[in-house]
């Protein structure tokens, strides 16, 4: 049982390696001050207008593919767009978008890609696979707050007002 708790461990810190990333990198997804803006935890953003559900869905996507996001999943009548992209390193980020009248909501995931999971599995002799795991502002250079930032990019295009919840 000893063992198994050791690579458990093992497997821990060499996913925790890989997510790292300086704090200053951090800033060219997003400006300091942007950053400074959200609140910690924050794991959804809501940006109100006055524009119909249509005139958001059809704006979301063309900003989407305008950043090399590709769609994965989409439903004009239902105003949502599911898009995706391995954006930084080796780590797939996934904006969902939610298209209403007046208001767009945006959450993200991400997950580690292909080589993170060979390399975890030539190392532990165990076939690891990777999830879609939400992603939330921990005011730290790692994978959930860069994918959390790339969430804002999206949402900066739409509109430079924009409110965060941490629920």
């Amino acid at each position: 049982m000893k063992v198994n708790s050791w690579l458990v461990l093992f497997i821990s810190s060499i996913i925790s390696l890989q997510s790292c990333m300086s704090y200053k990198d951090m800033f060219q997804v997003i400006p300091e001050q942007t950053a400074e803006e959200i609140p910690m935890n924050a794991k959804k953003i809501i940006i109100g207008n006055t524009a119909t559900i249509e005139e958001n869905y059809n704006q979301c996507y063309k900003v989407l593919l305008a950043q090399d996001y590709r769609i994965e999943n989409s439903n004009k009548e239902m105003g949502y767009i599911s898009a995706s992209k391995n954006d930084f390193g080796d780590t797939n980020v996934r904006l969902n978008v939610v298209c209403k009248n007046n208001e767009i909501t945006v959450t993200s995931e991400w997950k580690a890609g292909n080589s993170s999971a060979m390399m975890t599995t030539a190392m532990t002799g165990m076939t690891m696979n990777y999830d879609w795991e939400k992603a939330q502002w921990n005011k730290r250079a790692d994978k959930p707050s860069v994918s959390f930032a790339k969430a804002v990019t999206f949402s900066k295009e739409l509109s430079q007002k924009l409110t965060y919840l941490t629920q």
